[in-house]
């Protein structure tokens, strides 16, 4: 049954305040980085413990299932395709763990995040783990390198301001400080960052629009004139950065890439002509811990002069072929390790992600938060690395999935939540401190 946290009764319940207070901790941990051997992390101990409370999750949000076992189907044919390939490749198990628990490790992440929204208003789930990822990022020093904002600290922080911002009644701060995001990205060199948040800063504003129409703007609808939407930022921000607006590094930096390929998302990631070719060469991916060899080095590079692009150099010989396949891409990354399966698991994953934005732009109820994580996700699926990929994938994911038993849809980024999976106790007791913050 859905209701809202205010419909909860009063009467004190350690149980439910116990069981909130393991959720918070949770969520902050799946949301951090920290190693504690063979590629798995705190957060993956800490969700693997949780799994008989987050597991039956699934079946009550749309696609969740099919996301699930996607994501296992993908980490079976991952060690089968290793093994196969093992016949003319180098294979590393160390290599090969650390993607299985990657790719579980993820699916396990979003289950609590699940789990969690029983338990704890969305803003703070999305504030918990932002703080995770922020934490990760001062652990791992990123914030003493020479452009901290754009490597470590950015998108952290805009995830946890965009989450204290996304309760009912602070839409125009929303606005706000998507704009403040935008200039600071613009500031640190991040062009891909300020097209993403003045999207938002754009439909935000939309949102903000006193609308006379009294029903829902379908998904679909809706998602053509996102599309509409992106094609004129993107147009917008190539016409800025070549004329020198947005700083003279960026300018030097786009007309080359332009000059390169005649198109600045070719020459910006010729990764993605290296993954095309290997596609076309070897469709059914590589496996699990399995290393290029010679041919599929000379086939990637192939693929890459073929834009204009000088592949011989120590970025593709040592990052991108060095210890693995990594192609710069999660759907690259994860074809390439996970076969067509795994490029079937990110499918899934754009849906949900398309689905989700639609659907809450359609009754202008999506937040700054869900359309920076949504719109960062498509990006990341064709142009970004699986690992530096993973958090922003997990909280879209584990955030946006939309419940099925709504009757009406409602607003998944801080409408109702449940109860069902609190201690029997509870569900006559009383709201949490956490539950007072709804």
């Amino acid at each position: 049954m859905l209701m809202r946290a205010a419909a909860l009764p009063t009467a004190p319940t350690s149980g439910g305040t116990v069981i909130r207070l393991v959720a918070a901790v949770a969520v902050a941990l799946v949301g951090s980085r920290i190693f504690v051997g063979g590629g798995a992390t705190i957060g993956n101990a800490v969700a693997l413990l949780l799994l008989p409370l987050w597991l039956p999750v699934w079946s009550r949000y749309r696609g969740g299932r099919v996301f699930a076992i996607t994501g296992l189907v993908a980490a079976a044919a991952g060690l089968w395709l290793s093994d196969f390939s093992s016949a003319d490749h180098s294979v590393s198990p160390a290599g090969a763990l650390s993607d299985i628990v990657m790719l579980l490790g993820a699916i396990a992440a979003v289950g609590v995040l699940l789990w969690s929204r029983d338990l704890l208003p969305v803003w703070l789930i999305g504030t918990l783990y932002g703080g995770g990822m922020l934490t990760t990022s001062v652990l791992a020093g990123e914030l003493t390198q020479a452009n901290a904002w754009k490597f470590g600290l950015g998108f952290p922080l805009t995830v946890i301001v965009l989450s204290l911002l996304s309760r009912p009644g602070l839409r125009r701060f929303e606005a706000v400080a998507l704009l403040a995001f935008a200039a600071a990205a613009v500031a640190t060199d991040s062009r891909y960052r300020f097209a993403t948040l003045m999207i938002a800063a754009v439909l935000i504003i939309w949102e903000l629009v006193p609308s006379s129409r009294s029903r829902r703007v379908s998904t679909l609808t809706m998602l053509g004139a996102v599309s509409i939407i992106v094609v004129l930022t993107y147009n917008l921000a190539t016409t800025l950065l070549i004329d020198g607006y947005l700083g003279e590094q960026a300018q030097t930096r786009t007309i080359s890439q332009i000059e390169l390929s005649g198109s600045l998302i070719a020459g910006g990631r010729p990764e993605l002509a290296a993954s095309v070719a290997l596609f076309q060469d070897h469709p059914w991916g590589f496996g699990v811990g399995v290393s290029p060899n010679l041919h599929d080095v000379l086939v990637a590079k192939t693929g890459m002069a073929g834009i204009g692009y000088q592949p011989n150099n120590g970025y593709v010989e040592n990052y991108l072929f060095g210890r693995g396949f990594e192609l710069h891409s999660v759907a690259g990354d994860l074809w390439a390790s996970f076969g067509l399966p795994g490029l079937a698991f990110v499918i899934v994953c754009v849906v949900l992600t398309l689905h989700s934005i639609g659907r809450q732009l359609g009754e202008r109820a999506a937040t700054g938060l869900v359309l920076v994580l949504g719109i960062s996700t498509l990006w990341n699926a064709l142009f970004s690395p699986i690992y530096g990929s993973l958090s922003t994938l997990v909280l879209t994911i584990g955030l946006g999935a939309l419940a099925k038993d709504m009757g009406r849809h409602e607003d998944a980024w801080g409408g109702p939540t449940t109860v069902a999976s609190l201690p029997r106790g509870s569900r006559s007791g009383s709201m949490s401190p956490f539950t007072k913050l709804q």
